[in-house]
């Protein structure tokens, strides 16, 4: 009976108010995760391993064929191919990546406000396999002290992910479905090389835009003032997710891979002889 009143009491006000395209009053009132993925625990049970068939590509494909050809367009395929690795990597082991449930509480203001739940559950992350890179990677050589640094744009195609949704409002609400994207993710990369003492370093990683998020209700019709209130709810929850998840993924292949390449460093040359990099005219010099 109590639910019949609280149900009836709901309708009147959703009939009352004055437009469901009006902007609805949404605030978070806690935020609870649960089984949350321990990335960084699997990245360091899952290193980056390449073959010595594999080195030899890289090495070839990092080193230019003749002076003549500049250096751009081999700091390029250098960076496309390492990439493809940290890729490969990534959606062998990530894709799909399961994500953390998430309970939220809420209250919104509906001619008075009222308190809400939300529950996503069963997410799950897709299309680790659209990494590339977005434009021209810096080169930055020092010849005195035989360092240098490279710096890149990159990010994803797109990226897919889906939930289960529960709603409460007032202890009703709907349970459905969620499909969504992510597009126009943005992320920089820079890296620095001591070639004296064979090492390489991340100077900086870091997300330049955190995308577009989209997606889609599926399983039940949502009225359009909840559909409204549900959307930013998620919409907010999703961003900050899809950020946690980039720096741990993303970081954390790319931590990897650095790690791989010091280590073979260490053993054998990466790279040819640097003291050849004065017959390329494009890479800019900094002197110290």
């Amino acid at each position: 009976m109590r639910k019949v009143i609280l149900a009836a009491f709901l309708v009147v006000c959703v009939c009352a108010y004055p437009s469901p395209n009006k902007e609805v009053d949404v605030a978070f009132e806690e935020i609870i995760f649960r089984n949350i993925p321990n990335i960084r625990k699997q990245l360091s049970n899952k290193p980056i391993t390449i073959s010595d068939e594999e080195w030899k590509d890289i090495i070839d494909i990092c080193k230019p064929s003749q002076p003549s050809d500049g250096i751009q367009d081999n700091v390029n395929a250098c960076i496309d191919k390492l990439f493809s690795i940290v890729d490969g990597f990534i959606a062998q082991n990530f894709d799909p990546l399961p994500l953390k449930d998430m309970h939220a509480g809420f209250n919104y203001t509906l001619i008075i406000t009222y308190h809400g739940e939300l529950d996503l559950t069963n997410g799950k992350l897709l299309g680790f396999s659209t990494l590339h890179r977005t434009d021209d990677a810096k080169f930055d050589f020092n010849i005195f002290n035989l360092t240098a640094t490279v710096g890149v744009g990159f990010g994803f195609d797109q990226l897919g992910f889906t939930y289960d949704y529960s709603a409460k409002i007032m202890n009703l609400g709907p349970k459905g479905g969620l499909e969504g994207s992510v597009t126009d993710l943005a992320m920089n990369l820079e890296v620095g090389f001591d070639f004296k003492n064979k090492a390489l370093t991340l100077k900086d990683f870091s997300i330049t835009n955190s995308g577009n998020i989209t997606f889609k209700f599926t399983g039940h019709a949502i009225v359009d003032w909840l559909l409204n209130c549900l959307t930013k709810l998620i919409t907010k929850l999703m961003k900050g997710l899809i950020l946690e998840v980039m720096e741990d993924v993303v970081g954390g292949a790319i931590d990897a891979l650095i790690d791989a390449i010091n280590n073979y460093w260490h053993k054998t040359p990466l790279l040819y002889d640097v003291s050849e990099y004065h017959k390329y005219p494009i890479v800019k010099f900094n002197v110290a």
